[in-house]
C-alpha cells in the first residue's frame, strides 16, 4: 500500500494496525494536507468460490475455479460505516474529524483527520512526547493495536495537565450527547493528546444513536440506527477481538448488556479520570468474569489514598462519576465539566481549600430523614452518628454568647482532650483503616466520661497521615491535652507508640509502647483509654471505672471487624462514599457474628441501618425499623451503654415519635453528658417538638463540645431565628462567613435570615450566590430560600421548576414538607400548600410557635382547615411543655 494512491490520496507510510482496522498516512493530493486512511484489517478478507459461470458462448471458454473475493466481517464493516457516520456528524475541537468514507478496489476505508501527539494510554503508560523519533512518530485517529490490553501504569497525571485535558474530554461527551450520540467505548487508547496538549475523542466505531427512551434530555440526532447497527449492540462485550482493557472502563449497566444512555460514557470516564488523577486501573482483575465482578460490587481504592496530593474535590468528582446506581451518577456531561472548570477555577484562584464541602450525591433529599436532611452539607446530611469531617475551622471559632458551663463550680473540672488517628511511620496510600479505626475506638471509649470532653472524630479526621504538632491541634480544637500516636507493621506484629501530650509544656503526661497481635487490640485500647484518665486525673465514678474495665468483646476477630467497620463510617463522612455504608455495616454483620453478645456492635449496626434508611430510598421503611429493632438488642445487651440510647433516640426521631426520642436521647445524656452527637440529635428532637428555647441550649452546649463543626453554628441560628432573634442569627451567620465566604450553606441561612427581616434587596444576591455555589451539590436549601423569595414576590417562572416536581408521599423529612407548604402558600395555592402542611405535621413537625409567626403562612391563616392542622398541632406542643418543663 506504501506510495500507492487510493482516490486522491497518496499513501506515505503505514502507522499501525490491529483487530479493528489499519491505519496509514496519506497525503491529501487534492488539498495538500496530511490526513489517516482507515482502511479494514486484511485479515477481514476471506476467500470464497466464485459464483457459477454463465453459459459460455460458442467458442469462449475461460478458467473456472476459486477467485479472491473480498468479503468483509460485517460487524467489521459496520462499525468502520458507524465510525463514519457518527464522527462527522459531530464538530467539535475536541472529536478527531472525520473528512471521507469511500472504497479502493472493493477496500472500504475512512479519511480522517491525522494528528501529532500520542494516545492518552501512551501517556499515562510513560510513553513521552519527546521521546526518540522512532516513539513519537505521527500518529493516526485511531486506537493502535492492542489497544484495550493489559498496561503497567508508571504514574499519575500532573494535576492542571489533567484538568485541562478532562475539561476537553468532557466538553467533547456533552457535544456527543447532544446530538443523541453515545460514545460506548471511552478509554485512554481512544483519546489522543496532540504535541499541542489538546484532547481529540477518538474511534466512534461502537458509538450507538440513542433513544428518547434511553437518553431523557438528550437530543435525538438527525442520523438513524440502522439494523445492522441494533443487530450488533452488545458486539464490545462478545467478539474476541475486544481486548482486556476496554473491559476496566465499562459501566455496571454494560456489563449487565443493559440499554445504555449517555450516563454510561460518564461512568467510563470516571474510569479515565480515576487512572488519569492515580496511574491505576480504577477495577482489576486477572480474568474479564473479576474485572465485571469489581465494576458490579467493589468500590476502587479511593484516590486520595493513592495520591495524597489530589483535591478532595477532584476525589468526589471522580467517585461521582463512578457511581454503579446512573441514577446517582452525573447526569450530563455538561455537569461533570461544570464541576471540573469550576475546581480549576478554584485552584488557580487559590480558593479551593481542602475543607471544602463534598460534591452532590444525587440522592433526592426527599428520601433523606430528619436528622440526617437537618445536618446536610452537601449530598449527606447532620452528623447523627459521630459527624462528618467537613467543615474545619482553622482558626478562632466565632464569638457566640457564652454556652452554659459543662460544669458547675462546685463540681469536678471537666477535661478536654483529643485523640488523633494513629499514623503509619512507613506510610502506605489507602492504609488508615487501623489508625482511624483504633482512635475512633478509643474517643468512643472516653465518650461517656462525665468530667472528659473528649473532641468527636469528625474533629481529628482532618489529621489523619499528618505528623501534626500537637500545640497546634490544641489551640484549634481548644483542648487541654493531645493523645497523639504512631504505628508500623513488623511481621505479625503491630508496634504502637503513644502519647498524652500537654501542649503548654509541649511535654507527655503519660507514654508508652506496645507490640500488638490480634488478640492484643482490644486490651489496647481499654488500657490507652484508662491511661489517659490517670494521665489526666479524671474523676471517675464507680459505674464509670467498672465500664472502662469491661471488655467490649472476648472475640479478637470481631474487635478487629468492628475496628475496620469504624473506619468505614468515618470514610463515609470524610468522603460522602455512600458504598462505604455498605462495606461498614457488611463487616459489622461479620463481627455480630463472631460474638452475638457484642453490644458497641450492633449501636454501629443501627448507625448504618439509620445511614442506609436516610440515604437510599429503597428498603427506607425497613431500615428505619431495623435502626430501632437493633438499637433495642444493644440496650438489651448493655443497658449501660449510653450510645445504644443515643442510637435509638435517632430512630425514634426519623420517625416522628418527639415524645420518645426526647425521653431517651435526656437518658442518654444523663449517662454521657459531654456527647456532642446525643445533643445534636436532642437539639433536633426539641426543634421539632417546638421546644425551641431547649433547642438553642443544647447547639450552644455542642458547639462548646465540637467548636470545629459548622454545622451545629447554622442550627443554633436557626433556632435563634424561631426564637424571634433574626438579627442575631444573622450576626452568626455573618462571623462564620469571614472564616469561610464560599460555605454556601452558611450564605443560604444568611439569606433566609434576611428574608425573614423584610430584606428582600440583601437578600437575593447573597441567596443567589447561594445556589451557585451549591448547584452541584445536590443540597436543596438555597433553593427552597431562593423559592420563598421569588414566591413573595409572585415570580413562579423564576422558581427552580424540580422543586414542583416532588411528591409529599415521596417525602420523609418534615422540614422540606413544611418548607413546600410556605411556598405554595406564598403563591396563593392553598390546596397544594395544605397538603404539604398537613404531610409536615404527619412526619413529627410540631414547631408551633414558629408555625405561628412564620411569614410565609400568613395567606392561610383565615382557612378553616389550616386551623383545624394548627389546633392539632398545638395540642401536641402543649403536651411536649408539660412533659419536658419547657419554658
Amino acid at each position: 500500500m506504501i506510495g500507492k494512491t487510493v482516490s486522491h490520496y497518496r499513501v506515505v507510510e503505514k502507522l499501525g494496525g490491529g483487530g479493528m482496522g489499519v491505519v496509514y498516512k496519506a497525503e491529501d493530493t487534492k488539498l495538500g494536507r496530511l490526513v489517516a486512511l482507515k482502511f479494514l484489517p486484511e485479515s477481514g478478507a476471506t476467500l470464497h468460490p466464485s459464483p457459477p459461470p454463465a453459459p459460455l458462448a460458442q467458442g469462449e471458454g475461460g478458467p473456472q475455479g476459486r477467485v479472491r473475493v473480498a468479503q468483509y466481517d460485517p460487524q467489521a464493516l459496520e462499525r468502520l460505516k458507524r465510525e463514519a457516520r457518527a464522527a462527522s456528524a459531530l464538530n467539535h475541537p475536541n472529536i478527531c474529524t472525520i473528512y471521507d468514507i469511500d472504497e479502493h478496489d472493493g477496500q472500504p476505508f475512512i479519511a480522517m483527520e491525522f494528528l501529532e501527539g500520542q494516545t492518552l494510554k501512551q501517556r499515562l503508560s510513560g510513553h513521552h512526547p519527546l521521546t526518540p523519533s522512532s516513539e513519537r512518530r505521527g500518529v493516526a485517529a485511531s486506537a493502535p493495536p492492542g489497544s484495550g490490553g493489559g498496561r503497567g501504569v508508571v504514574g499519575a497525571m500532573q494535576l492542571d495537565t489533567l484538568l485541562d485535558l478532562a475539561i476537553q474530554i468532557a466538553d467533547a461527551l456533552d457535544a456527543a450527547h447532544t446530538k443523541g450520540i453515545i460514545h460506548r467505548d471511552i478509554k485512554p487508547a481512544n483519546i489522543f493528546v496532540t504535541s499541542s496538549g489538546q484532547a481529540k475523542v477518538l474511534d466512534f466505531g461502537l458509538a450507538k444513536l440513542a433513544s428518547p427512551r434511553a437518553v431523557g434530555a438528550i437530543h435525538e440526532s438527525p442520523l438513524q440506527q440502522t439494523a445492522a447497527t441494533a443487530s450488533i449492540e452488545l458486539e464490545h462485550l462478545t467478539s474476541p477481538g475486544v481486548a482486556m482493557g476496554t473491559v476496566a472502563y465499562m459501566s455496571p449497566e454494560q456489563s449487565r448488556g443493559e440499554e445504555l444512555d449517555a450516563r454510561t460514557d460518564l461512568f467510563s470516564f470516571g474510569a479515565v479520570l480515576y487512572e488519569m488523577a492515580t496511574g491505576r486501573l480504577a477495577f482489576t482483575g486477572n480474568t474479564s468474569a473479576m474485572i465485571f465482578t469489581a465494576i458490579l460490587t467493589q468500590a476502587p481504592t479511593p484516590p486520595v489514598r493513592l495520591n495524597p496530593d489530589l483535591p478532595p474535590k477532584l476525589e468526589e468528582i471522580i467517585n461521582k462519576a463512578l457511581e454503579k446506581n446512573r441514577k446517582l451518577r452525573y447526569q450530563t456531561a455538561s455537569d461533570l465539566s461544570a464541576d471540573l472548570k469550576r475546581l480549576k477555577r478554584d485552584l488557580d484562584s487559590g480558593r479551593a481549600a481542602t475543607d471544602a464541602v463534598p460534591l452532590a450525591r444525587t440522592v433526592p433529599r426527599r428520601s433523606r430523614g430528619r436528622v440526617w436532611a437537618a445536618a446536610s452539607g452537601a449530598a449527606v446530611a447532620i452528623v447523627v452518628l459521630a459527624g462528618t469531617a467537613v467543615w474545619y475551622s482553622h482558626s478562632r471559632r466565632p464569638s457566640l454568647p457564652s454556652p452554659p458551663p459543662i460544669s458547675s463550680p462546685s463540681e469536678p473540672a471537666v477535661r478536654t482532650v483529643a485523640v488523633l488517628p494513629f499514623r503509619e511511620l512507613a506510610a502506605r496510600p489507602g492504609n488508615e483503616t487501623w489508625g482511624i479505626g483504633m482512635a475512633d475506638a478509643i474517643i468512643s471509649r472516653l465518650a461517656s466520661l462525665k468530667n472528659l470532653a473528649v473532641r468527636p472524630t469528625s474533629s481529628v479526621l482532618k489529621y489523619a497521615n499528618s505528623a501534626a504538632d500537637p500545640a497546634q491541634v490544641a489551640r484549634e480544637l481548644e483542648v487541654n491535652s493531645v493523645l497523639d500516636g504512631t504505628f508500623q507493621r513488623i511481621g505479625g506484629v503491630i508496634r504502637v507508640s503513644v502519647q498524652l501530650v500537654d501542649p503548654q509544656t509541649r511535654s507527655a503526661r503519660w507514654a508508652g509502647r506496645y507490640d500488638l497481635r490480634t488478640d492484643d487490640m482490644l486490651k489496647f485500647q481499654d488500657e490507652v483509654a484508662q491511661k489517659v484518665v490517670e494521665g489526666l486525673s479524671v474523676q471517675v465514678s464507680e459505674a464509670e471505672h467498672q465500664s472502662l474495665s469491661a471488655p467490649m468483646t472476648a472475640s479478637p476477630e470481631a474487635y478487629s471487624l468492628y475496628l475496620a467497620a469504624r473506619f468505614y463510617r468515618n470514610e463515609y463522612f470524610m468522603r460522602s462514599r455512600l458504598e462505604s455504608i455498605h462495606q461498614g455495616r457488611r463487616l459489622i454483620e461479620q463481627a455480630i457474628a463472631k460474638d452475638s453478645n457484642f453490644a458497641e456492635a450492633y449501636v454501629l449496626l443501627s448507625e448504618f441501618y439509620s445511614m442506609e434508611s436516610a440515604n437510599f430510598v429503597e428498603n427506607s421503611r425497613e431500615n428505619l425499623a431495623r435502626t430501632e429493632e437493633v438499637a433495642r438488642q444493644a440496650i438489651r445487651l448493655n443497658p449501660r451503654l449510653p450510645d445504644a440510647y443515643t442510637a435509638l433516640g435517632v430512630a425514634y426521631t426519623e420517625s416522628g415519635r418527639n415524645t420518645e426520642a426526647i425521653r431517651t436521647l435526656r437518658q442518654a445524656l444523663t449517662m454521657a453528658p459531654n456527647s456532642d452527637w446525643t445533643l445534636d440529635i436532642l437539639g433536633y428532637a426539641y426543634h421539632y417538638a417546638g421546644l425551641n428555647d431547649l433547642a438553642e441550649q443544647a447547639y450552644r452546649h455542642s458547639i462548646q463540645l465540637n467548636p470545629a463543626m459548622r454545622r451545629i453554628y447554622w442550627m443554633h441560628a436557626r433556632m435563634l431565628l424561631y426564637l424571634g432573634r433574626a438579627q442575631e442569627a444573622e450576626q452568626e451567620m455573618r462571623r462564620i462567613l469571614a472564616e469561610s465566604p464560599d460555605q454556601f450553606k452558611v450564605m443560604a441561612y444568611l439569606g433566609e435570615f434576611l428574608y425573614y427581616q423584610r430584606r428582600l434587596e440583601e437578600a437575593e444576591p447573597v441567596i443567589a450566590r447561594a445556589v451557585d455555589l451549591g448547584r452541584s451539590s445536590g443540597d436543596d436549601v438555597p433553593l427552597w430560600f431562593s423559592a420563598f423569595l421569588h414566591a413573595s414576590r409572585g415570580e413562579r417562572g423564576k422558581i427552580d421548576p424540580t422543586l414542583f416536581r416532588i411528591r409529599p408521599e415521596e417525602v420523609i423529612d418534615g422540614d422540606l414538607a413544611y418548607w413546600a407548604g410556605g411556598m405554595y402558600a406564598l403563591l396563593g395555592e392553598n390546596a397544594q400548600a395544605l397538603t404539604w402542611f398537613r404531610r409536615a405535621v404527619e412526619l413529627g413537625n410540631h414547631n408551633y410557635p414558629w408555625f405561628e409567626h412564620d411569614k410565609n403562612y400568613d395567606r392561610l391563616r383565615g382557612n378553616p382547615e389550616y386551623q383545624r392542622i394548627m389546633a392539632d398541632v398545638r395540642r401536641h406542643w402543649e403536651h411536649y411543655r408539660k412533659l419536658f418543663g419547657a419554658p
